[in-house]
């Protein structure tokens, strides 16, 4: 007979502790080889049931093929992949969970904690919309799965690898509120530098923004020299040197927002890693507890073992992945630093401006109205460039404390 479970809300839905983590171990095919008891209690199959038997014993009518479809393509290119899943219990209740697989030596070992936040509350809706297209259109496996990664864009995320980072970033902030225990260190240093990589970001695009409202300023300006100054005068000078400076601005804004990606992209494959170790951490120790517990047919020692190895794996790999962090922050830092001293050529442009105007007096008064706007878009661009410059701190702060941590 099934064990007994506790049931929340639904009559459906099996209710378990932000605490719990469980986990199972299943060869290439996906048939389970190892599980530990919290997996077993909440699952409500018999050891018996469980072990020997496919992993997809415990899948969920309600999930869409093409989660399964992306599970499966992820671990067989040797990726580890995190995802939200709905689970069915032996007496055919349900439960959430937040999974994250990997392989290991001869298998796959997937991870799951309980999902609470409000991103898991926008999955499950996705998932709800997809399941039910998968029916009415008869989509195949592949055809869900790129549903799904397009759904997953439409919520504004960049692709797979940014949903993923949201997603460990949102429930291990959610499971903290619940569990009488810190964040992991290095988990929380990647969370503070992905949170100041996205502001620094959404400040480049501001001034991208920006610097398109002041694209014809340079033509503007050259117009009224025609109309002012007999041949080639000082404003004329002046507007060439605004469009050449405005063009440098442009190049190095751009050059920021690649800096910035590629840093982002480092720090969400640090969080992966420094979260994988997190959870590998968890699970031996919790492992160690239990070992009274399991069924004969297991090696305790043995799992250990393998468990152990992908934990220093993820930990070497999040230690290589804060030294590529801390070398690109630098490079980040740099780009920084010369986009403000393009908007301090850009001032020096719009002040020489402004002598200009004062000299012609009453005769500049459509130069006055754009040195008036220059004066309004360069001040909000040097707003945006202090962000920038807090958060490139906050990054390389973060790089070095881990740097430090690790060297001692």
């Amino acid at each position: 007979m099934p064990n007994p479970t506790t049931v929340s809300g639904s009559a459906l839905e099996v209710e378990f502790s932000p605490k719990d983590i469980f986990w199972s171990r299943t060869d290439k095919r996906g048939v389970i080889e190892f599980a530990n008891t919290v997996f077993q209690r909440i699952s409500g199959f018999e050891w018996d049931d469980l072990v020997g038997a496919p992993h997809k014993v415990v899948r969920h009518a309600d999930m869409p093929r093409g989660v399964f479809q992306l599970f499966w393509d992820m671990l067989k290119a040797d990726d580890s992949i995190v995802a939200y899943v709905k689970n069915r219990t032996a007496e055919g209740r349900a439960y959430w969970v937040l999974a994250f697989a990997t392989p290991i030596d001869g298998g796959y070992v997937s991870v799951r904690i309980k999902p609470s936040s409000a991103l898991f509350q926008k999955v499950t809706q996705i998932y709800q919309e997809l399941r039910a297209a998968e029916h009415a259109e008869k989509l195949s496996p592949e055809e869900s799965r790129d549903r799904l990664l397009a759904a997953i864009q439409e919520q504004g995320f960049e692709d797979l690898g940014d949903f993923m980072a949201n997603a460990i970033a949102a429930e291990v902030a959610e499971r903290a509120k619940h569990i009488d225990r810190p964040n992991d260190r290095l988990v929380a240093q990647c969370m503070t530098m992905l949170t100041a990589i996205r502001s620094a970001r959404d400040h480049a695009r501001e001034i991208s923004e920006l610097f398109d409202g002041i694209r014809n300023v340079p033509t503007n300006i050259r117009i009224l020299a025609a109309q002012l100054e007999q041949g080639s005068g000082p404003i004329s000078v002046i507007s060439n040197n605004h469009g050449v400076l405005s063009n440098e601005m442009l190049e190095g804004v751009e050059q920021f927002r690649a800096a910035a990606k590629e840093t982002e992209d480092q720090i969400r494959r640090t969080l992966f890693m420094a979260y994988g170790a997190a959870l590998m951490r968890e699970v031996l120790q919790a492992l160690a507890e239990e070992v009274e517990l399991l069924p004969d047919c297991f090696d305790p020692p043995e799992e250990m073992r393998l468990q152990q190895l992908r934990c220093d794996s993820y930990f070497a790999k999040a230690q290589e992945e804060f030294a590529a962090i801390a070398a690109s922050g630098r490079h980040f830092h740099e780009v920084t630093a010369g986009l403000k001293r393009h908007v301090a050529g850009l001032d020096v442009t719009r002040i020489m401006c402004k002598i200009e105007q004062s000299r012609l007096n009453d005769n500049a008064d459509g130069l006055a109205e754009i040195i008036a706007y220059l004066e309004k878009v360069q001040a909000a661009i040097s707003r945006e460039l202090v962000e920038i410059e807090h958060a490139s701190h906050q990054i390389k702060a973060a790089a070095a404390r881990s740097a430090a941590s690790q060297a001692a």
